[in-house]
């Protein structure tokens, strides 16, 4: 199924209001809380004491292994905007992380 020109760009628009979303509750609430999320670090956190191969390795191979899946089954349009979305998520992270408003772990708020 082809999508339109009005289409696509809706779902680009969603992609970085979500990801700019996401980066703002990383930066403002996350970690000035040292809340642990879920997902893939939570798993290789869990899998470290059993496997005994680092977190980090972990992520990165899992990382991979559920992209190549996900592409396959999902097809091009899903590995096109899983790509768009990591990229914009790492570029909005560094942006805010590297603004003004930012001192060290918390925001300046007034």
């Amino acid at each position: 199924m082809q999508l339109n020109t009005k289409e696509t760009l809706r779902d680009l628009a969603w992609i970085l209001a979500g990801n700019i979303t996401l980066a703002i509750g990383v930066a403002w609430f996350i970690l000035p809380n040292n809340v642990l999320t879920g997902g893939l670090a939570g798993v290789a956190i869990a899998l470290e004491p059993l496997i005994h191969v680092t977190p980090e390795i972990v992520i990165n191979v899992l990382t991979v292994v559920l992209f190549v899946a996900g592409s396959f089954i999902l097809g091009k349009k899903f590995a096109m905007k899983t790509i768009l979305s990591t990229i914009s998520i790492i570029l909005i992270t560094v942006i805010i992380f590297s603004s003004a408003l930012y001192t060290g772990r918390y925001f300046y708020y007034g």
